[in-house]
């Protein structure tokens, strides 16, 4: 069931006692968080703290309180799509431990001319509870290179390069919904698209690209701050000598520090093989790595028990993850620490956007997971809210 907004019947505060706290640098064992009626974290002790009279306890039994997921890049879950059933979709992010989404639209699902309206009509359809947890936008296209993604040369008239009579209106009317564009720099009138962008305070973010280095250097003024789904969708300017090859943005977002690089990291390392989430813990760090879940909607069937979608045609097409899966699965490539773990799948997509979740602090929105030593999840609270 979907949360109920907070109201004056709500106990005027929440104590979760004997719970391991993932904060930003370590772990604190037997350590207690109070929450506010407002649904914000009010304290956090390292010790057991007595409850107060009326006060709702949460007996965590040693079990590990982590901030909520918070996934930049979801198309979906799995099943369905955000932009037919927002609310089931919603009800399975936060089963899951997602307390905090940015909707993503893709190309393939774009219709030409109407994007504005797509805008619109979904952004209006969504209720109050569900604004808890849906954050605002992100569009992956139309402004793609046609060459890179699941079915992209077959949508051709929803892949083409920038115009201002469409996103100029867009940026009026959404700027403050579409918080996230996803857009391949190469194209003729991206630096022009990429001003208005963000001027209007959208993150940028180059993918399905092939655009070199010189021409991403243009942008790094410009908003642009994330490379989409690292080593996906991506590609390099054509040679200038035979038998080498041209760096492109999976090599920008290494050298510079602060282009952040999302990852998919499935279970079977079909988007990213476990040995490059190794080599990109290493070279970023967890400070500028992002855990996404570029989850979409079921194309065909035969995709169940995996942690991936296929499309008709065979094309690795988004998948079916959680971001606790994924969480789950970067761990295990990359032996982690759960600081560093929700470093990348909250704090830094927090941070990106401006958004005070993410992070055990007082004065942060209470969206909080329950997890024990295994990984499983025993609860999820939205606002100080249990919804799961």
């Amino acid at each position: 069931m979907m949360p109920a907004l907070r109201n004056r019947q709500n106990p005027p505060s929440t104590l979760f006692r004997n719970v391991s706290l993932v904060l930003v640098d370590r772990v604190v064992e037997n350590g207690s968080l109070r929450v506010g009626a407002d649904g914000r974290i009010v304290e956090i002790a390292e010790t057991a703290l007595a409850s107060r009279p009326g006060e709702a306890v949460v007996d965590g039994e040693g079990r590990h309180l982590a901030p909520g997921w918070i996934d930049i890049h979801c198309h979906g879950d799995g099943e369905q799509s955000f932009f037919i059933e927002p609310e089931a979709v919603v009800e399975t992010l936060l089963r899951n431990g997602t307390t905090g989404v940015l909707a993503t639209l893709g190309y393939s699902q774009m219709e030409p001319g109407r994007l504005h309206a797509q805008i619109g009509g979904f952004w209006g359809s969504l209720s109050l509870r569900l604004r808890q947890s849906v954050l605002g936008l992100h569009l992956e296209g139309p402004y793609t290179s046609p060459k890179y993604g699941a079915a992209s040369s077959r949508k051709g008239g929803c892949i083409y390069p920038p115009n201002s009579a469409e996103y100029g209106p867009i940026l009026e009317d959404f700027g403050d919904i579409v918080r996230y564009w996803t857009f391949a720099p190469e194209h003729e009138g991206a630096i022009e698209f990429a001003r208005a962008a963000h001027a209007r305070g959208v993150v940028l973010a180059a993918g399905h690209t092939e655009a070199g280095v010189e021409r991403l250097e243009l942008f790094r003024g410009l908003g642009l701050r994330t490379a989409t789904h690292w080593s996906n969708a991506s590609g390099t300017p054509p040679t200038r000598f035979a038998g080498t090859r041209e760096p492109g943005i999976d090599e920008f977002a290494l050298l510079h520090d602060e282009i952040y690089a999302e990852v998919i990291p499935d279970r079977e390392g079909c988007h990213v093989r476990p040995f490059l989430c190794r080599l990109l813990h290493k070279v970023k760090g967890a400070r500028r790595v992002i855990l996404i879940s570029d989850a979409t909607l079921a194309y065909v069937e035969g995709n169940e028990g995996r942690e991936v979608n296929f499309n008709a045609r065979g094309e690795l097409s988004g998948s079916r993850l959680t971001m606790h899966a994924a969480a789950r699965n970067y761990r295990a490539f990359t032996g982690c620490t759960l600081p560093e773990l929700f470093c990348m799948g909250a704090l830094n997509p927090a941070r990106l956007f401006g958004w005070d979740a993410g992070v055990l602090e007082p004065g942060k929105r209470a969206n909080l997971i329950l997890f024990d030593d295994a990984f499983v999840l025993h609860g999820t609270w939205l606002d100080g809210e249990r919804c799961a």
